[in-house]
């Protein structure tokens, strides 16, 4: 049996979540980029979100492939459409007119992502392109999305709940909805505002990042960079600020 630390299986020095995205990587990670996917995945089970996400990216990797990895699970790998370019460590960009990522994943599917619990989150690296959606998915009547008002600030919808937050639009943004009549909007972990006017049920069909899904139809399409984007049951103002501090740890290991 292998030995315990902080909670979590090891073999070999590494989580065995951390072994199991090593398999799933191609190129093979560096060993200083395996301690520190390693690291990112520790801290988050010590703070109790790794269990309540459904999808992670981390798409500041070493390469593309890598970068489209769902470090939860072997599911909802990342497919490209149009030309997103992928920039070493930094992530990917669209160009605000047909590319886009699509995760596979449809929040009515969960299994943690419910209705009057979950959260999602995006982080824009780079770019200029407002008025446009970040990550986003609706059925025409419930949408879940995060984009960019003309100021440009984030915007987080949940429903009808429009909260915005932050002075730019290179942030780490992150919508999380806790109960049947709150959902709050976050810039860089920092709660920002609150709206009681919440979607109805959860949409079937894919999430996408740098685009809007709309019941199969991808548009609304960004120019910005995504280095990082996730989705799961509702987080805490003290979870969400956790989760930015450790993805900012992240960043920083790889320079982005």
């Amino acid at each position: 049996m292998y030995p315990q630390r902080n909670g979590l299986l090891l073999s070999g020095g590494y989580s065995i979540e951390a072994r199991a995205l090593f398999g799933r990587m191609t190129p093979t990670p560096s060993r200083a980029r395996m301690v520190l996917i390693d690291q990112t995945i520790r801290a988050l089970k010590r703070a109790g979100i790794w269990a309540k996400l459904d999808i992670l990216y981390l798409l500041a990797a070493h390469a593309s492939a890598p970068a489209r990895a769902n470090w939860k699970s072997s599911s909802n790998t990342i497919v490209l459409h149009g030309a997103p370019v992928f920039t070493t460590d930094r992530g990917f960009a669209g160009d605000a007119s047909a590319a886009y990522l699509d995760t596979g994943y449809a929040p009515s599917t969960g299994p943690n992502f419910g209705l009057n619990s979950h959260a999602f989150g995006i982080w824009i690296r780079a770019g200029t392109t407002a008025s446009q959606v970040e990550l986003g998915v609706t059925d025409g009547s419930n949408p879940i999305k995060i984009s960019m008002s003309a100021a440009p600030l984030p915007v987080g919808v949940d429903g009808s709940a429009n909260v915005s937050g932050g002075g730019t639009m290179l942030v780490d943004a992150a919508v999380s909805r806790t109960g049947a009549t709150t959902t709050g909007m976050y810039a860089n972990g920092i709660p920002q505002t609150t709206n009681g006017n919440i979607i109805a049920a959860l949409p079937a069909f894919s999430l996408f990042i740098g685009a809007l899904n709309t019941s199969g139809t991808a548009g609304s399409f960004s120019g910005n960079q995504w280095s990082t984007a996730y989705a799961g049951a509702g987080l805490s103002v003290t979870e969400t600020a956790a989760l930015h501090t450790i993805l900012q740890t992240y960043m920083t290991g790889v320079g982005a």
